[in-house]
């Protein structure tokens, strides 16, 4: 999305309505980004077409180049928005108080409740990358790894503070954690019979008694009642209710309906896997 500039000087001497004038094209160009994400992941990247992505904002295929250069610009600024989004629900993780393994369960319950409410950019994120250039491709890739970094430094704080098993491997463990949240992308369904606070309470909770060296650490983690940084408490179900048990149970639950959620894929077996190699550190 490279035309953020065109505008600038436009207007009256003290720049106001320059000012109006970008945060308007801005706007549209948000429009015009929502837009193409959607049909990226209805029809693929390959199969849409630029005239697909102006109908749809209601723009003639010339007048679409006025916000961007290619294709290829939305689908790099799709993909680039949806990873910087992670990467700043784990900031705001790591700045939660407590230990890393209560860090870490924020940020996992983060990522999934950021996924789920961004469900199409993270859906062509997956199915799209390889269409980026090879130069982008490394960019993106250098944000993923970053990310990665940031959940094994919190593994490895973790153990240095005796909450996380010794003999974990952080790097594979960074790699199991995001790949488990990641599968939503192929299983989720927002009609699904949980909502995205108890896939996120239950991912948690699954991770969390796999790591701690001690269960009452990892009781005390599961336990502790979120209040992010801006003063919002992050809706999730209380503890004794139906919805808790559920989330407790994992997305699955244990009459078999997670199989709805999960559209008949794999994510049952995923989470039963998680749940069945936590009870080693028990």
């Amino acid at each position: 999305m490279a035309r953020n500039d065109r505008s600038k000087g436009e207007g009256s001497a003290d720049g106001s309505a320059g000012n109006g004038r970008q945060r308007q094209v801005r706007r549209r160009q948000q429009e015009i980004l929502d837009a193409a994400a959607a049909i990226f992941r209805e029809k693929g990247y390959e199969a849409t077409s630029t005239q697909d992505i102006a109908e749809a904002v209601g723009l003639l295929k010339g007048s679409l180049y006025y916000y961007i250069d290619s294709k290829e610009d939305l689908l790099f600024a799709i993909i680039d928005e949806a990873y910087k989004g992670a990467l700043e629900t784990l900031e705001r993780s790591k700045a939660m108080p407590g230990n890393a393994l209560q860090k870490l369960r924020w940020m996992i319950e983060s990522h999934v409740e950021y996924f789920t409410a961004n469900q199409v950019k993270m859906a062509v994120l997956f199915r799209d990358f390889r269409s980026l250039s090879e130069e982008r491709q490394q960019i993106i890739s250098g944000e993923g790894d970053q990310y990665l970094e940031e959940v094994r430094s919190l593994i490895r704080q973790g153990q240095a503070e005796g909450v996380v098993a010794p003999d974990i491997d952080p790097r594979l463990t960074s790699l199991g954690v995001t790949g488990m949240v990641n599968s939503l992308s192929q299983w989720y369904d927002p009609s699904g019979p949980n909502t995205p606070a108890e896939l996120s309470l239950a991912f948690a909770r699954l991770v969390i008694a796999g790591l701690a060296t001690r269960q009452e650490d990892a009781m005390a983690a599961v336990a502790t009642e979120a209040v992010l940084p801006d003063g919002a408490e992050p809706a999730r179900p209380k503890a004794g209710t139906r919805a808790a048990a559920t989330a407790a149970a994992g997305p699955a639950g244990s009459n078999g309906s997670g199989a709805r959620q999960a559209g008949g894929r794999s994510g049952r077996g995923m989470a039963s896997t998680a749940k069945d190699g936590s009870r080693t550190r028990r």
